[in-house]
């Protein structure tokens, strides 16, 4: 005997059947005590599904069947402190959005100190909320909450839910929610602080610049073959093994090491490849500042130096001090200054890019080899492999001496706007990266 008409946007209205009849049209009671009733057609009452009949006979379902405007309004008043919370935290200056941004994983150990500055924001204000901040948001809220207590028809909310409802919204502690979102932004900082310590360590134990180097020799290696292979260059006509397997096919050899000698010639117009090592400085150097910029946060936190005031010689005068006072174990050491070392060399390797015609920096450094002077070396290599395979497999040729020298500085190569720099000496047949080629120790990094 219960009957639901179907209102307007979708909206339900209940009602018990009285029993009466007229026609097509019913009468139904539309209030509690059955002294309201309402004339409707047949086409406008629907019977009960299953889903509601089951949630009738609970009455904390049956609260899930009828709309609550107490819930609207508490809903709204919450979504205004919080609102009004982010314009605080902006006041002083916590990017809410950024911080979001890092709780994704999507921060970096350069970020350390503003998340660091960030959480010690966000917890003074959570400890002391500004007081007239507090006075105004608690008038705003207390007047919003008396104007929707001045419209509401009590008598019209279901009983059922009614007096827990208009209960909570009148006990509403605004500092209370205001507090609750402040100390969950504290909780995303955290989050975020304890990823950056992993992170930094990766960083002082050297997997990050490890992944780096591995990176930056890998897109090299593939942008130079590339390159090679759009100008006619057979990849496969060189055996992985050539010293001790023989080429199938000696002329593809032969051909290969044209267009190698042809790109290396400094007046090569036939094959520019100055295009392309623009293209990959322009991938990797980016790279290597944030690198730059997340190692040297790195050894300020590792090492206790302010990041404001840090330099490389701060550091290492720090280093130096904590080393003889022990209190460094001895795997500590070598970490620390490794990313000291890494530091120093990434900067004078853009340096060297930055100004090729600096012979003296170059003179000064000749283990350290900037990416365009790696892809330069890249093609050496090939040409060092092409020439002892022909020497080794085919001895009615005569391999032509290479046109010339790997360049001793980068103001040799003078390709285009001689920006580009190159480096590792011959002899490298191996697939082993260009910086350990250029006799550096540790690869593509260290001095």
């Amino acid at each position: 005997h219960t009957a639901v008409e179907a209102g307007a946007q979708g909206t339900f209205k209940f009602g018990r059947y009285s029993g009466r009849r007229h026609g097509n049209r019913i009468e139904v009671y539309t209030s509690p005590d059955e002294q309201q009733t309402r004339s409707l057609s047949v086409q406008w009452v629907f019977p009960f599904t299953e889903d509601m009949l089951a949630k009738l006979s609970n009455s904390r379902h049956m609260q899930q069947l009828v709309e609550n405007p107490v819930a609207g309004v508490y809903k709204s008043v919450t979504a205004h402190i919080r609102e009004r919370m982010c314009e605080l935290m902006a006041e002083h200056e916590v990017d809410v959005k950024q911080l979001k941004n890092w709780v994704e994983f999507n921060a970096e150990v350069g970020d350390l100190q503003t998340i660091k500055n960030a959480r010690a924001t966000l917890e003074r204000l959570r400890d002391e909320p500004p007081p007239e901040f507090l006075q105004r948001l608690k008038d705003e809220t207390s007047s919003e909450i008396q104007s929707f207590m001045a419209s509401v028809d009590a008598g019209e909310m279901l009983t059922l839910s009614r007096d827990k409802s208009l209960k909570m919204l009148l006990d509403l502690s605004v500092e209370e929610v205001l507090v609750s979102g402040l100390r969950r932004y504290v909780q995303y900082c955290d989050s975020v602080l304890d990823y950056l310590k992993i992170q930094t360590h990766l960083l002082v134990n050297g997997t990050k610049k490890q992944e780096i180097t591995e990176w930056w020799l890998s897109l090299i290696d593939l942008r130079v073959r590339s390159f090679l292979e759009q100008v006619g260059f057979r990849p496969e006509a060189l055996p992985e093994n050539y010293i001790m397997e023989m080429p199938t096919n000696m002329e593809d050899v032969r051909e290969n090491l044209r267009i190698i000698q042809e790109v290396l010639k400094p007046e090569n117009s036939r094959y520019p490849v100055q295009p392309m090592i623009k293209e990959v400085q322009a991938q990797i150097y980016p790279k290597i500042d944030l690198f730059i910029r997340n190692a040297r946060t790195a050894l300020a936190d590792s090492l206790g130096v302010p990041l404001e005031t840090f330099s490389i010689e701060a550091a290492e005068v720090r280093y130096e001090k904590l080393r003889k006072d022990g209190e460094l174990s001895a795997e500590q050491e070598d970490w620390l200054d490794d990313l000291l070392k890494d530091i120093v060399y990434l900067t004078k390797v853009k340096e060297m890019e930055e100004n090729p015609s600096n012979e003296g920096t170059f003179s000064d450094n000749l283990n350290i080899v900037p990416m365009s002077g790696i892809v330069m070396g890249t093609f050496y290599r090939h040409e060092n492999e092409l020439n002892t395979a022909i020497e080794i497999w085919d001895t009615s040729f005569d391999p032509v001496s290479p046109t010339q020298s790997p360049p001793s500085s980068p103001r040799a190569i003078n390709h285009a706007d001689q920006s580009a720099a190159a480096a590792p000496p011959a002899e490298l047949s191996d697939s082993e990266g260009a910086g350990e080629a250029a006799g550096d120790k540790r690869p593509a990094i260290d001095e």
